[in-house]
């Protein structure tokens, strides 16, 4: 990120979240929303993918007991 001079303050702002947030976001200590992960794959260019913050919890609703 800051090699393509993006601070992750400026980031933060981009995403509307405190600089905080975004600095867990990138420790792993939590994830962002998958709306977040969008924005930060757009705002990337694609260096970070949407799915590289993906969690088995986010497909629990494919679930096999879901399943009709």
């Amino acid at each position: 990120m800051q090699n393509r001079g993006v601070s992750q303050l400026d980031l933060a702002k981009h995403l509307e979240i405190s600089q905080p947030t975004l600095s867990r976001h990138m420790s792993g200590e939590n994830h962002p929303t998958l709306q977040s992960a969008y924005k930060i794959e757009i705002l990337t260019r694609g260096d970070v993918r949407m799915v590289d913050w993906l969690r088995p919890t986010d497909f629990s609703m494919y679930s096999d007991e879901h399943e009709t």
